[in-house]
């Protein structure tokens, strides 16, 4: 995912992380770097959801 993310493949990061998300706990971290990744790419919708998706799940 890094990878993606460094490369600016964003929505291919996006598959990769809901993935990462859904078998494993992702870290906070992760987090950030797809809000950055997708900020740069101006994708502010796409990190909307990622922050309800942290709120759901309790994380923050």
């Amino acid at each position: 995912m890094n990878e993606l993310l460094r490369q600016d493949q964003c929505v291919l990061a996006l598959q990769a992380f809901t993935t990462i998300r859904l078998e494993y706990q992702a870290e906070l971290f992760l987090y950030a770097a797809m809000v950055k990744a997708l900020s740069r790419n101006g994708m502010a919708e796409d990190i909307g959801r990622l922050i309800v998706d942290l709120e759901e799940a309790g994380d923050i």
